[in-house]
């Protein structure tokens, strides 16, 4: 498992090297912040780093890669299935539909082959926009998409408008607004995952409050508390004690 970091000041980069790899990372890939000049500063801070993804050097030795965005949680073992050669048959990269948009397709899971020539295309576009990496990824493999079962990324109305299931669910990508996502460290919004709400209701993983539920119990299981941040520790435990 591999850990694209992006370098910052705050905190140390060992800090979080060591912190990761207690939850079980192995390696780690630091890359430069990236802030395209046009960009919208707050909301994508930190997503442009996307685009070295595709950067082979990067990534030398390596003839295919799964990524999963952080927001996301993998639910289930049948996440091996992405290794099989086959999804990348006769495409360059896979991917879902984004439901939120479903003219497009999501980036918060992609299984693809690092290729030079892609990467400085993609990065092009990204640094010289101002959105997040989406439209960009979108728009350098159009034609050259193979399209992935939506249970490897169930997100925004995937599960209410009938194109996944919550129990078949595969990966679960918490979209949305920060303050939404299913990690976010605040024990009211903990709290109310706890019974199944906390969805952004404009982007977020709608109409499937049993995998906020289901979240919440494994996030607050013996085994994620020894791994999880101290302050996301903290708020679990205020969203415990509340209620019980």
């Amino acid at each position: 498992r591999i850990a694209l970091v992006e370098e910052l000041h705050n905190p140390p980069m060992g800090f979080v090297e060591n912190w990761l790899q207690s939850a079980g990372w192995e390696k780690f890939k630091e890359v430069p912040s990236l802030v395209p000049r046009n960009a919208v500063l707050g909301i994508n801070d930190g997503i442009h780093m996307k685009a070295m993804l595709f950067n082979d050097e990067i990534f030398a030795g390596y003839d295919r890669l799964v990524y999963i965005d952080s927001d996301a949680w993998v639910r289930s073992s049948k996440i091996a299935d992405l290794l099989d050669p086959s999804i990348l048959s006769s495409m360059p990269i896979a991917m879902t539909y984004d439901w939120n948009d479903p003219k497009m397709f999501n980036t918060g899971v992609m299984v693809y082959r690092p290729n030079k020539a892609m990467f400085h295309e993609v990065f092009g576009m990204v640094m010289a926009g101002w959105d997040h990496d989406q439209p960009s990824i979108n728009a350098a493999y159009e034609g050259q998409i193979a399209t992935l079962d939506p249970v490897f990324n169930v997100h925004g109305p995937a599960v209410s408008s009938g194109n996944a299931t919550a129990e078949d669910a595969v990966i679960v990508h918490f979209t949305g607004q920060v303050p939404s996502k299913g990690m976010f460290a605040d024990a009211d919004h903990l709290r109310s995952m706890r019974f199944g709400g906390g969805a952004d209701a404009s982007y977020g993983l709608v109409g499937a409050g049993c995998l906020y539920t289901e979240y919440f119990r494994w996030m607050a299981s013996e085994h994620c508390q020894q791994v999880v941040s101290h302050l996301l520790r903290s708020e679990l435990n205020k969203a415990l004690s509340d209620v019980e």
